[in-house]
């Protein structure tokens, strides 16, 4: 038998270690207070020893990839026998610890003894974003991004709770990481219209811990071709339109003549085209013209020109 109330035990504090050097990573949560073991004797006897059960609880929170968003988790750590501290990842948002015990306690039908410590969390974690208009599929694949430009891109920054700064760095000149842009938006939008891979970095930060995330975009050289022939009416869904085939241009204008000069079609956007109408009625079958001025993100100018046919 074994005298519960014999054994003094009770927690005087506790306390999260402030000072320590991996605050940013881990967290030492120091217990304070009485704990003795039980020791008791079989009948031949010889010396045994029951531990006391310690639980440190707590709510933090931590990044669901498929909300795009922090969630609050409940954490439950428990230790036996004489307990000094507590290993902990260093929580991400301000929280609030629960040592509590014993079993015996429990088992006794007595109050557990416990004790509470307020945490303000110092941990930073950084998720970002990034979302494009661009009909191009496949753009986009984590923080690799690739596409043609003019390629606008949204970026988002998603930080933990303990964030205080959220910077952006955009670097415009693949060749010099001393040119960048500057902001401290949780959101940017920037348009890429030069050829290259860019750097877009993203720092989440307060005065005492950060996190970083890098995107790599890359705008491909540009390219522009004209077909020679096109069947507006006789091939319904398939050929409808002369538009040309492009990379990369980020300055477009397209015009359209008859035989005797007459501009038939303007356009200024190359994803657009000509239908072979005019006035709203189709032309004749035959043999057009089209002259095009382009610049591509590379700095590549285009001039085109030749003839089209529009078949029947």
């Amino acid at each position: 038998m074994i005298d519960y109330t014999a054994t003094p035990f009770s927690y005087s504090e506790i306390v999260p270690q402030e000072t320590a050097e991996d605050i940013c990573e881990s967290l030492q949560v120091a217990v304070h207070g009485e704990m003795d073991d039980f020791v008791f004797y079989t009948p031949a006897g010889k010396k045994l020893t029951l531990e006391r059960l310690h639980t440190l609880t707590y709510t933090d929170v931590e990044w669901n990839s498929e909300a795009q968003d922090y969630v609050e988790v409940e954490n439950s750590i428990e230790a036996e026998g004489y307990v000094s501290a507590f290993i902990v990842d260093a929580p991400l948002q301000d929280t609030e610890f629960m040592l509590s015990g014993d079993q015996f306690a429990k088992w006794f039908g007595i109050d557990q003894q416990s004790v509470i410590a307020i945490y303000s969390a110092v941990h930073v974690e950084q998720h970002a974003l990034a979302e494009s208009d661009s009909e191009e599929e496949g753009v986009i694949s984590g923080t690799t991004i690739k596409g043609q430009a003019p390629l606008n891109v949204t970026f988002s920054a998603m930080a933990s709770p303990a964030t205080d700064f959220t910077t952006w760095y955009l670097y415009v000149d693949p060749e010099d990481k001393q040119k960048y842009l500057y902001r401290t938006e949780e959101t940017v939008d920037y348009t890429f219209e030069t050829s290259g891979t860019f750097q877009v970095k993203m720092v989440a930060s307060n005065n005492v811990c950060s996190d970083s995330v890098i995107f790599s975009v890359t705008i491909t050289e540009s390219s522009l071709e004209c077909p020679n022939f096109f069947s507006p009416r006789s091939t319904p869904g398939e050929n409808d339109l002369f538009r040309v085939a492009y990379k990369s241009i980020i300055k477009f204008h397209g015009r359209i003549m008859n035989r005797w000069g007459v501009t038939l079609f303007e356009w200024d956007d190359p994803e657009e085209g000509w239908d072979g109408t005019y006035n709203g009625k189709p032309v004749n079958p035959g043999v057009y013209f089209y002259l095009i001025s382009a610049t591509g993100s590379d700095g590549e100018e285009y001039a085109l020109k030749g003839d089209i046919n529009l078949l029947e």
